[in-house]
């Protein structure tokens, strides 16, 4: 239950450091959304006091507490650092349940980071071990985990079976906020299997799951996530009017990731209604928030959608400068898809611009992009075959191999059919290079008789030079003025 300021500054004045201890780490794990606001400062709070405490056990349990807190905030840098200073303490002093504890808390931050091997690998000595046996939300918090990697690796089925599972658990029962949790993620891997339909139902049910828990985080995240349900059915109308409940929700509690994700989805929506004034304000506002939290590629995306719709206005030059400000970003963050949807958009630039040079080697630029996130997806789905191998059991080795060799035959004959489409679209640039001739660089001519020295030294008059070298015609008249001299 929440605990007033007034009420929690009472309590920490009248108790020892331990129990002042206690008290803020179970305040910086409170559902509420003004603990989850303030649960960075909370668990420091608590860290801090623990340091100067003898025992190795209150420490550790400071310390996961704010280790959690950061991964909650997305404070990675932070993690980083305090994970560094104190892992090899909580490993070799740290109880089961505790190192238990920190292996979830890594599988967690891995994941943000698309890191599935090596969340698995943090897991696995916790799976089924004889000397330690997860209870309640420890277990529950495993299994999510688990999950996670599941959906990661497009094992969707065995994900949504796990997930289930989590909702037959007593804990489950009255817990609204994982049960929204559960809900949402069976939600994204039905996304994932392009089930939009039962996508939205889950998301709808976790939904109204997250209004029963009163916590306005969890609610704001809910309706976003319906939105883009709705989104992804097309059903813009509606998914609009979600987009906007949310916003109101995270600027209510000064979500700025929230509201920058939501601005930029409001965006969406009038860029493809071609309501173009609309959407540059929501983009605009969504990049002043990307700026002020150095999201580089929520920034190169959005220089990418505003160059779109300035193509569409015909403001070329201003298209031409944020879309390379939007692959230079790309770049720099090693954004394989995001560079692809920003080289399309490029090519469709010089197009309207007319200008089919560079248009031709930025679709070259594509082909290599796409060869490169060909051979980068060959490598993820390699590590996914791999972890697939480690969850799997042993008898059903030969089946994984299968699947391994099968998935490289279906890459190898995609990349070969690229290969080909890419040689013919080539042959059909070339060919259409063949026919613009262009004159350029100093010609040597005659001051007098205006012929032109040619590549061989000899001079040739100013029509056929110009005839020979380019794709103009003459046709023989005489102006006014040579005309008036020829008559006299």
């Amino acid at each position: 239950m929440a605990v007033s300021y007034k009420k929690l500054a009472s309590q920490l004045k009248a108790s020892s450091i331990e129990e002042r201890i206690s008290i803020l780490m179970e305040r910086a794990n409170e559902r509420t959304s003004e603990a989850f606001k303030n649960s960075v400062k909370f668990a420091r709070a608590a860290y801090t006091l623990s340091k100067n405490q003898p025992s190795n056990s209150i420490k550790i349990d400071a310390v996961n507490t704010l280790l959690s807190a950061f991964i909650n905030h997305k404070r990675f840098k932070e993690f980083n650092g305090l994970l560094k200073e104190w892992e090899l303490l909580i490993l070799n002093d740290g109880d089961l349940k505790q190192r238990a504890r920190l292996a979830n808390i890594k599988a967690t931050f891995l994941l943000n980071q698309s890191r599935f091997l090596q969340a698995l690998e943090c897991l696995k000595p916790w799976i089924d071990n004889d000397d330690y046996k997860p209870e309640g939300m420890a277990l529950i918090t495993q299994m999510i985990n688990l999950s996670n990697i599941y959906i990661g690796i497009g094992m969707y089925d065995r994900a949504i079976s796990k997930l289930y599972d989590i909702l037959k658990l007593p804990e489950a029962n009255s817990d609204n906020h994982l049960i929204t949790i559960t809900y949402s993620n069976i939600a994204r891997a039905y996304s994932k299997l392009l089930q939009f339909n039962d996508a939205l139902k889950y998301f709808n049910m976790a939904q109204e799951e997250a209004k029963k828990t009163g916590y306005s985080h969890l609610i704001a995240i809910s309706i976003n996530n319906y939105g883009c349900a709705l989104f992804n059915l097309e059903k813009l109308k509606e998914a609009l009017t979600y987009f906007m409940m949310a916003l109101e929700q995270f600027k209510k509690i000064n979500d700025m990731a929230g509201i920058r994700t939501t601005l930029t989805n409001i965006g969406r929506i009038h860029q493809m209604w071609k309501q173009y004034d609309e959407a540059l304000n929501q983009y605009q506002k969504a990049m002043q928030l990307a700026l002020e939290q150095n999201e580089l590629h929520e920034i190169s995306n959005l220089n990418k959608n505003i160059a779109e719709i300035y193509i569409d206005q015909n403001r070329l030059d201003k298209a031409r400068t944020l879309l390379a400000e939007a692959l230079k970003k790309a770049r720099q963050i090693k954004a394989k898809d995001l560079q692809h949807d920003i080289y399309k958009s490029i090519i469709k630039l010089y197009e309207k611009i007319g200008d089919y040079r560079r248009a031709f080697v930025n679709l070259i630029l594509l082909q290599r992009n796409r060869e490169e996130n060909i051979l980068s997806g060959q490598r993820m789905n390699i590590e996914a075959i791999k972890i697939r191998y480690q969850v799997e059991s042993s008898e059903k080795e030969a089946k994984i191999l299968r699947e391994k060799n099968a998935e490289l035959v279906r890459e190898i004959t995609e990349r070969k059919r690229l290969a080909d489409e890419k040689e013919e679209i080539i042959k059909q640039l070339k060919e259409a290079l063949t026919q613009i001739r262009v004159l350029s660089g100093l010609l040597p001519i005659c001051a007098n008789c205006k012929r032109i020295r040619d590549e061989t030294g000899n001079w040739q008059p100013l029509e056929v030079y110009i005839t020979k070298h380019s794709d103009a015609q003459f046709t023989h008249g005489l102006c006014p003025i040579c005309l008036k001299e020829y008559l006299h």
